[in-house]
């Protein structure tokens, strides 16, 4: 079964929100993957904020701060809300890391 893009991510932030980072980043791929431009930056920020979240959920501090760098500086053009979105939130989220 192939899902759309919004299904995709959607299902993402469904898995975001309760926790579920490296699988949030595992459906985010998929997008990332077909996309170009900024399109696959936004993704790719999104992709790099849920992974700097699992490696602070896993202990790893330096992994997680050097991910939230980069996530923050791919995500603030798509604040404070992209295709749905509350990117401000995912930035809210990460800012500790930083």
């Amino acid at each position: 079964m192939n899902l759309s893009e919004m299904e995709l991510r959607e299902e993402g932030m469904r898995l975001y929100h309760a926790g579920d980072f490296f699988e949030a980043h595992e459906v985010w791929e998929e997008i990332w993957q077909q996309k170009g431009g900024s399109t696959a930056e936004f993704y790719k920020g999104l992709i790099q904020a849920a992974v700097a979240l699992a490696h602070l959920k896993n202990g790893n501090q330096k992994g997680a701060r050097k991910l939230a760098e980069r996530a923050a500086g791919r995500l603030k053009p798509f604040a404070p809300a992209h295709l749905d979105l509350d990117i401000q939130k995912i930035l809210n989220d990460i800012v500790g890391l930083l």
